[in-house]
């Protein structure tokens, strides 16, 4: 599982943040899958190995629930680099068994060339399966804490003043999925449900 830890997964569009909604929800697929191994990769602009394949899901819940955006240093959002990250741990595992990505993300991505993720997973013959969180509509994204302390800012700003509106990027999941033989879905609320 690769869990996105970008800026835009601290936004509230998902009854709560996305962050918060994308952990509950794999808390449900630990639960849905008892027999499988689980390994987390957290990411935002660089991801990290943070809990190699394992059958403990218990281990794998308390590590997603522990998973911060502070633990990234770069707020951004690389898709390529949790792929890449992805194909080298089930390179370097000796079990042989069926390999899959599973990506929870909004599909905002400022990094990393999206060809080349495709490109990285079809070449491991690794299905990426894409579980988007956040809403169409969007919302705006939250300061960096550290910064809004200093500035008073209440939204994130864009480089000539204005607050920063994130949305669900589905094409582009759907994009990834398709074309690795994996499949997309999304968590969505709309916003007459708020």
């Amino acid at each position: 599982v690769a869990l996105d830890l970008s800026r835009s997964m601290r936004v509230a569009d998902a009854s709560g943040t996305r962050l918060m909604r994308a952990k509950a929800l794999l808390g449900d697929v630990a639960k849905a899958l008892p027999g499988d191994r689980l390994g987390l990769i957290i990411f935002g602009g660089a991801a990290f190995l943070q809990l190699p394949l394992t059958t403990d899901h218990a281990i794998f819940e308390r590590w997603v629930e522990a998973a911060s955006p502070e633990a990234i240093d770069d707020p951004g959002t690389d898709l390529l680099a949790a792929v890449q990250v992805a194909a080298k741990a089930f390179e370097h595992d000796a079990n042989s068994g069926h390999r899959a990505l599973l990506i929870v993300t909004d599909g905002e991505r400022s990094e990393g060339a999206l060809d080349e993720a495709v490109a990285a997973a079809a070449q491991s013959g690794m299905p990426i399966f894409a579980l988007g969180v956040g809403t169409e509509q969007g919302a705006f994204v939250p300061p960096d804490t550290m910064l809004a302390a200093d500035s008073g800012a209440t939204w994130h700003l864009d480089n000539i003043g204005r607050p920063v509106i994130s949305r669900l990027r589905a094409e582009e999941l759907q994009r990834i999925a398709e074309a690795t033989n994996g499949r997309y879905t999304s968590f969505q609320i709309t916003t007459d449900a708020l």
